[in-house]
């Protein structure tokens, strides 16, 4: 046999188990293709690009580049908007997978591309523009709710002149920032008990800015001055504050949780800050529960109050208003007083609060008379007594002018 074909004979195994040897390691081995750079392609070579808001598709524009090595590994990039020039910086919502900018306001802003890979940057300016938008004249706000509890949030509403402006774009900034906090959205959340005022500027224009008012109030804004109150009387009342401005107030009379009207009824005073409880059923004498109830801005705050109607018992009061009375020395005046119940059998001691030769006293039926000796004041104590040894006591100064 030829002596070359025997070699090729010998070495052919080893040939073939070199081969698979470099297939097998030409597999295993992915080649890293790093970025080495990034161009955007623009036409023109213009690095200013105008869009319109009006225009059929809205202004969008596409971003075309070109990441180098063409065959680089990772081509993904970032895409962000920078201000310009303290220009009002256009808003824009961006398509990943289009790389698509679609305008939302107008303005300009700075955008960049960026490689993922290596971190490689270009950018163009893009000026957004509308043919029918006006430019700001002034701005109108107001809040959904100008008085808050801890913890509640209002909205300010917004009010563009003319409407039809070219950027609506706001910026929010509180006054006392530990009294209420506000978002990009102009939503108000109340931090703590106080007031404070808020500016909303126009981004596009910042000479353009309006302000409003918000007030915070602790949810316990509803205190009563008294939770029980007993009373003899057809009518009583009860007072109440409120450490709010605007506020809705509501109240109810209940017994045993059961409506009360049929018993009493319940108004608000048209002067103080109180509830008036007038019995209808004068027979009636127990308990009844008065609900008041405070909301600001949909929360509630609700408390109660005891009303207990006893039988009449021994009780006084003097017919004229004041604490003095007056009368003129070598005069005489009647001083009148009421007893209750009317018919009450009651034993009436005068006193004084110190020797006194200023006046005389005749006491009467429901009546005292007084003569003026000597100027002077005394203070005159009625000591009333019924025959079930109840007691009550009135006082009253009396003063005795000179007689010119």
């Amino acid at each position: 046999m030829n002596k070359r074909l025997i070699l090729l004979i010998l070495a052919l195994p080893l040939i073939l188990m070199l081969s698979l040897f470099t297939t097998a390691n030409s597999v295993s081995i992915a080649i890293q293709v790093p970025v080495t750079g990034l161009e955007i392609i623009l036409e023109g070579g213009n690095p200013m690009v105008y869009v319109n808001l009006d225009d059929e598709d809205g202004g969008k524009y596409t971003i075309d580049y070109v990441v180098y090595p063409t065959n680089a590994t990772n081509k993904e990039v970032d895409v962000y908007f920078e201000q310009v020039d303290g220009s009002p910086l256009a808003q824009f919502k961006y398509d990943h997978e289009t790389c698509t900018l679609t305008p939302t306001s107008t303005g300009k802003a700075q955008v960049v591309v960026q490689t993922k890979d290596g971190g490689y940057k270009a950018g163009f300016t893009l000026q957004v523009d509308s043919r029918s938008l006006q430019p700001l004249q002034s701005i109108q706000c107001s809040l959904s709710s100008d008085e808050l509890f801890v913890g509640q949030t209002a909205t300010i509403s917004t009010t563009f002149l003319p409407a039809n402006v070219s950027n609506k774009a706001l910026s929010y900034q509180v006054e006392d920032q530990t009294v209420a906090s506000v978002n990009n959205q102009g939503v108000v959340t109340g931090l703590k008990p106080g007031t404070t005022t808020i500016t909303i500027t126009s981004q596009h224009d910042q000479t353009i800015s309006a302000m409003v008012t918000i007030t915070v109030v602790n949810q316990d804004v509803l205190d009563l001055v008294q939770e029980r109150v007993e009373t003899s009387r057809n009518s009583v009342f009860v007072m109440y504050s409120v450490d709010a401005e605007n506020f809705d107030l509501d109240f109810a009379l209940t017994l045993d949780g059961e409506d009360a009207s049929h018993i009493a009824t319940a108004e608000k005073h048209a002067d103080q800050d109180a509830i008036v409880c007038t019995f209808v059923d004068e027979t009636f004498f127990g308990e009844l529960t008065l609900s008041i109830t405070v909301t600001i801005n949909g929360t509630s705050t609700t408390k109660q109050c005891t009303i207990v109607r006893v039988e009449p018992g021994l009780s006084a009061n003097w017919l004229e208003a004041g604490n003095s009375f007056g009368v003129m020395v070598g005069t005489t005046q009647t001083l009148y007083f009421n007893v209750t119940p009317q018919d009450a059998t009651v034993d009436v001691q005068v006193s004084f609060d110190q020797t006194s030769n200023l006046i005389n006293v005749t006491v009467g039926d429901g009546q005292i008379t007084i003569e003026g000796l000597n100027q002077g004041s005394v203070v005159l104590t009625l000591t009333i007594t019924d025959t079930q040894n109840n007691v009550v006591t009135l006082t009253k100064t009396i003063v005795v002018y000179p007689n010119f």
